[in-house]
């Protein structure tokens, strides 16, 4: 019996590793000592919540990249410059990666590619959530909060696309009424 289970886990084992190439492989051995030398504590915490795994890269550009441009875009909705973000470069770079013929893109080009999508998204949410930073920016009164975290579970949750509302001071989710009630009581409740 303790063989079968063995051969049965070797076999799934087996089809996991075949599902991923071993460009993808190298991009996710690659992201954790990056990660960990890092200077940005938030980017720390967002690969935190994501076991050190990569997120806008696996071999080529995934498709949560295309929502995080979608959020870095939004920047404008904030009263920010999409572009001090990197957005049209981050684009062309992100085009170029996925144009990459086999065996694709350097593992370095598609690390650094990772880092500063993250780095972007990073720096509109702490831009949003306490006043846009800078050598020349007043030190911000505001209370401080986790914007890695935050980015993770917008990830998570799949609202990505709403990225850096959930840390805009005063951001109350919208609840909506489920079998007639409210769904919690921290925010407001629409039918």
């Amino acid at each position: 019996m303790r063989l079968v289970l063995s051969l049965a886990a070797t076999c799934v084992l087996g089809v996991t590793l075949a599902c991923t190439s071993t460009r993808e492989r190298e991009v996710a051995s690659a992201v954790g000592p990056a990660v960990a030398a890092h200077q940005s504590p938030d980017v720390r915490a967002f690969y935190k919540q994501q076991s050190d795994r990569p997120v806008w890269v696996d071999d080529r550009p995934t498709r949560a990249m295309k929502q995080a441009f979608t959020a870095l875009k939004r920047a404008n909705e904030h009263g920010l410059d999409p572009e001090r973000y990197h957005t049209s470069t981050l684009e062309a770079r992100a085009a170029t990666l996925e144009a990459a013929k086999a065996p694709g893109a350097p593992v370095t080009d598609l690390l650094q590619f990772e880092l500063d999508v993250t780095n972007a998204l990073v720096a509109l949410g702490r831009d949003v959530a306490l006043g846009q930073s800078g050598p020349r920016a007043p030190q911000s009164a505001r209370e401080p909060i986790d914007v890695g975290a935050k980015l993770a579970e917008s990830l998570g949750t799949g609202a990505l696309g709403t990225w850096p509302d959930p840390v805009r001071p005063g951001f109350q989710p919208v609840r909506r009424r489920a079998g007639g009630r409210c769904l919690s009581d921290k925010s407001p409740c629409i039918s």
